[in-house]
């Protein structure tokens, strides 16, 4: 999800993966944000990643 400031609103987007199947569930995350002094805006970026659980 992503919230949008100006709007002040969520916006929620629906992800599928090959032949519109479910992704897998993401259990590690890691995000950062820059601020930019020549365009004057913030820019985040989120990494994921994930693991299989032994069967």
């Amino acid at each position: 999800m992503l919230y949008d400031i100006d709007n002040k609103k969520w916006i929620n987007q629906t992800t599928t993966f090959y032949n519109n199947e479910l992704p897998v569930p993401r259990t590690r995350f890691c995000g950062q944000t820059v601020f930019s002094n020549e365009t004057k805006t913030w820019e985040y970026a989120l990494l994921s990643q994930f693991s299989r659980c032994p069967v």
